[in-house]
């Protein structure tokens, strides 16, 4: 039988966790728009 106390436990570590896994997510996304950019700005420079 499990407590209460250890049933809060979980759901607040599983909220944290699928907190920070959407963070990573958006930080990725972000990461790879930059990578966009800067790969289209090298391809621009390349051809002026």
């Amino acid at each position: 039988m499990r407590t209460s106390s250890e049933d809060t436990t979980d759901s607040l570590t599983n909220y944290f966790t699928n907190y920070i896994n959407k963070i990573k997510k958006a930080i990725e996304m972000e990461v790879l728009k930059i990578r966009d950019v800067e790969g289209t700005a090298d391809v621009k420079s390349n051809l002026a």
